[in-house]
């Protein structure tokens, strides 16, 4: 039996980190995994009364940049890296109730 008092209801926060993802840019199985994850997950949370508000981060891929060209930018932050750091900025993209976070940026090498 499920208790569906408010106080049992528990609100989980994920941020799903991976290379690619199934329907925004997806080379293999990987892709699919990881763009079915988010929705079996609301999915469960659905069924037992819990809020999940999952966000998912991946690389700002080029083929991302030539298909949603006018994202906004909404941060600009830094890496550290052992040598130096590394600028980085981050784009929002919201499909299907899921928001995605695109991270863009690439390491700097001192020859």
């Amino acid at each position: 039996m499920t208790n569906n008092s408010p106080a049992s209801q528990t609100e989980w926060k994920v941020l799903y980190a991976a290379s690619e993802t199934d329907p925004l840019v997806k080379v293999g199985d990987l892709g699919n995994v990881a763009g079915s994850l988010p929705n079996a997950l609301k999915d469960l949370s659905a069924r037992h009364l819990s809020k999940i508000d999952i966000r998912m981060v991946i690389p700002f891929h080029s083929v991302l940049k030539e298909k949603y060209p006018a994202l906004e930018k909404i941060a600009s932050f830094t890496v550290q890296n052992f040598n130096c750091p590394i600028p980085a900025e981050a784009y929002q993209l919201q499909i299907n109730g899921l928001i995605y976070y695109k991270i863009d940026g690439g390491p700097v090498r001192k020859t």
